[in-house]
């Protein structure tokens, strides 16, 4: 007679499972926090990253326009250029482009504006063919061998901090008086996106935005290259300008739960302020 041999699988018990359910829970959470923690890590240095980048670029732009300054503007009101300049060296301020996207004025402080002032060139600054654009006086005649004795045309580059963004606009600088010898000026006046097809003859081209997430924007000026005191008081004349600027930004959001900061300075003296 043949025997069939037949087995009897065990399971777990109930105490068992009691037992062994929290630890398997447990371990599966720790799992998961290391999970979200390593992602929250690398979504930080990411962003972090990104932040670094982006702040640095906007220190390289303000150094660019910075170097070549023809001066550190204090005021834009037409009674800063009378000391030493003629009525042609203000910017003259029309609606859109004032502090408010009106006709304000702009005034600089510890916290922005910044007001950098500089020649008006013919092709990008950063170019070795670029030249200057003159205006006719007091060569009217514009004439080619007296070009270069001829007044400089220029332009104006505003920083801001606005909703919590960097931006820079270009204003130009005033025509009413004198034309322009070798122009058209490569830089183009520039206004807030929502302005450009409500004011198409001043609006030539956008505001650029260099940086988001602002939470810090400070300027100090100083009156010499290695000057350790900054100026005190924002009220100099366009003939008296400081000539050289220190820029702090600080960057920072909140990724993951946690935030995330870099912060950079700059520390620049225009070549062209005596």
């Amino acid at each position: 007679m043949q025997s069939i041999a037949t087995s009897r699988e065990r399971g777990f018990t109930l105490i068992e499972m009691l037992i062994i359910a929290p630890l398997v829970i447990l371990l599966i959470g720790s799992f998961v926090v290391f999970i979200v923690s390593l992602t929250g890590g690398g979504l930080r240095s990411r962003d972090q990253n990104v932040m670094a980048y982006d702040v640095q670029n906007a220190l390289n732009t303000i150094e660019d326009d910075a170097t070549f300054a023809t001066a550190f503007v204090s005021q834009t009101a037409t009674t800063q250029f009378t000391e030493g300049f003629a009525s042609y060296q203000y910017f003259p301020i029309a609606t859109p482009q004032g502090s408010n996207d009106d006709a304000t004025n702009y005034t600089t402080s510890a916290n922005g504006p910044l007001l950098i002032a500089a020649a008006a060139t013919t092709t990008t600054p950063l170019s070795t063919s670029k030249q200057l654009v003159y205006l006719n006086t007091p060569d009217s005649s514009c004439s080619a061998g007296t070009l270069v004795t001829n007044n400089p045309y220029e332009v104006l580059y505003v920083y801001f901090v606005r909703d919590g963004s960097l931006w820079r606009r270009v204003i130009m600088g005033n025509t009413s008086v004198y034309s322009l010898c070798n122009g058209p000026a490569w830089q183009k006046a520039s206004c807030s996106t929502d302005d450009i097809s409500s004011y198409p003859s001043v609006c030539g081209a956008e505001d650029s935005k260099l940086l988001e997430n602002i939470s810090t924007f400070s300027v100090s000026y100083y009156n010499s290259a290695s000057g350790t005191s900054p100026v005190s008081a924002y009220t100099w004349a366009k003939d008296d300008s400081p000539k050289a600027i220190n820029v702090t930004i600080t960057a920072s959001k909140t990724i993951a739960g946690q935030s995330v900061s870099f912060s950079g300075s700059l520390r620049v003296a225009s070549v062209n302020i005596r």
